[in-house]
């Protein structure tokens, strides 16, 4: 069992902020062929967790993994040119688009799927889910508008934005901020598509990638470099991406810190202002997903299979003491993870406390009673 510890005196009357950080010093960098056949893929995501997948081919249908893609089944989706897939954090809302072929939902995980009432006749291309799966957004390449639900898809409505050629469309955790990529021109929204502004990037991007409170948003541009923004594309800050691959799309983990695209993982510690390798795909992909610690990410090659990665995660604990209660915080891990607490760092149990998921920034939370006496708590891996 991997275990990581932290020790608070619980008499101390001023809030303590602490940070758990695993014990694995290197991230095991690999990628796997899984089991999923050859296709003409175009789509994938996953939950929060990366044990869910879903992946989307043109021609064939909708393939969805419970086990971190190690076996794949063909979904009771129609066969159609499938374009994109977007997934909730749990993995049981599915949001998948298909050109002229129209918008399907599933709400369990994609064992049934529901056509919904948008226009089969639009060039469908994006899409894109809250955390909770409630919120969607849709977007055409044909004349298309940016269309969203705040209903899991039971009704659609389109606002302002004009007809385009949306290439991407990404949302944040909690749905209400929202970009979409057109021909050089990048739109956001920041109250779940009610009003929308333009903006016009440095360079004309085709993809993007946000972070899970969409404080960050990458557009890669070329094989050298991305672009980076902090205020959901007003401004833009071109950043050096060493080595780049030929990957197509881009995906950031929860907090930014991780990021897939061209070909190959990449780690910032600095907001994105500079970005090390972590690990080549070595292949030409045309769509990825990350999970939100970043340990775990799938890519789609377009004529070929799917792949998959799994890094050792390095999961953080906040703690914060505030009176005689202890608040911990930790990001969705890609590996299974108690809480365990103990008096003498010798006897050790599990807090059996159900945390509450906040899907506006994916971290699980759980408020203890403290005592007056010192306190350890850490977070274990079976």
């Amino acid at each position: 069992m991997n275990k990581t510890t932290l020790a608070y005196p619980a008499a101390w009357l001023m809030p303590l902020l602490g940070l758990i950080s695993s014990i694995y010093s290197s991230r095991a960098q690999s990628w796997t062929p899984s089991s999923a056949p050859s296709r003409t893929w175009y789509g994938i995501a996953s939950s929060a967790a990366g044990d869910r997948l879903v992946a989307v081919a043109s021609g064939t249908g909708i393939y969805l993994s419970a086990n971190s893609g190690g076996t794949w089944t063909l979904s009771s989706a129609p066969a159609k040119s499938w374009r994109a897939v977007a997934s909730s954090a749990n993995g049981s809302n599915l949001l998948a688009v298909a050109t002229f072929g129209g918008v399907y939902t599933s709400t369990n995980a994609g064992a049934s799927w529901i056509s919904n009432s948008l226009a089969a006749n639009h060039d469908w291309s994006s899409a894109a889910s809250s955390g909770d799966g409630t919120k969607l957004a849709v977007g055409g390449t044909t004349f298309g508008n940016i269309y969203t639900s705040t209903n899991a898809g039971a009704t659609w409505v389109s606002n302002s934005p004009p007809s385009g050629y949306w290439t991407s469309v990404v949302s944040s955790a909690d749905g209400t901020r929202l970009a979409a990529a057109w021909s050089g021109v990048i739109y956001n929204s920041t109250n779940n598509s009610t009003n929308w502004t333009s903006h016009t990037p440095p360079a004309g991007g085709s993809s993007l990638a946000i972070s899970a409170d969409g404080s960050l948003l990458v557009m890669p541009y070329s094989p050298a470099a991305v672009y980076c923004s902090t205020n959901l594309g007003i401004t833009w800050t071109q950043r050096s991406v060493p080595n780049g691959g030929t990957g197509n799309g881009a995906a950031l983990s929860a907090n930014g810190s991780r990021m897939a695209a061209f070909g190959k993982l990449y780690t910032t510690t600095n907001g994105g202002v500079t970005w090390t390798p972590d690990s080549a795909a070595g292949m030409n992909w045309t769509a990825v997903t990350i999970s939100a610690d970043g340990g775990k990410a799938a890519v789609a090659v377009n004529g070929g299979g799917i792949y998959t990665y799994y890094a050792a995660p390095t999961p953080q604990v906040t703690l914060v003491r505030a009176g005689n209660q202890v608040a911990c915080a930790w990001l969705i891990t890609s590996t299974n993870c108690l809480l365990q607490q103990s008096a003498d760092l010798i006897s050790w149990s599990n807090l059996t406390n159900t945390p509450t998921l906040n899907f506006s920034n994916l971290v699980n939370s759980l408020t203890l009673a403290s005592t007056n006496a010192s306190g350890f708590y850490r977070l274990a891996t079976p």
